[in-house]
């Protein structure tokens, strides 16, 4: 006689997913150890408590998040653009009356002359504009 054969009887309820014939009518492909830790009712109240921390651990985490800054996304302007053909891109951009990105700063590069940029706000959303190019100057 194994342990579920044994308990079976004690158990308070049983229904279509704590009943151990249901898994073993299906031939299902659970040892007999696993169908016990899913069909005893102490371990499904177990499994219930568990789950629910686990959901609520996740949902703090998410709302955790919110308190770190994150970083905002990069574009990159590549070439010779601010010296020739596209300066009028870059200006109409920056200091258009009807442009719909408004400028909120500007950041250094991490090398001299390479990666810095604008800082610029489009529908609340923060986005870092950054120009690369070579002068012959």
């Amino acid at each position: 006689m194994n342990l579920m054969q044994r308990d079976m009887h004690q158990w308070s309820t049983m229904g279509y997913q704590s009943c151990p014939s249901t898994y073993m009518e299906a031939r299902s492909d659970l040892t007999l150890k696993q169908i016990y830790l899913r069909c005893c009712p102490a371990c499904r109240s177990l499994r219930r408590t568990r789950d629910s921390f686990k959901s609520i651990v996740f949902y703090n985490l998410q709302n955790l998040s919110s308190f770190f800054k994150r970083k905002s996304p990069r574009l990159v302007m590549f070439g010779p653009g601010l010296e020739s053909d596209t300066k009028g891109l870059v200006r109409q951009l920056l200091w258009d009356s009807t442009s719909r990105f408004e400028v909120t700063g500007m950041f250094p590069g991490q090398f001299d002359g390479i990666g810095s940029g604008v800082c610029l706000k489009f529908d609340n959303m923060e986005l870092n504009l950054i120009t690369l190019y070579a002068s012959n100057k």
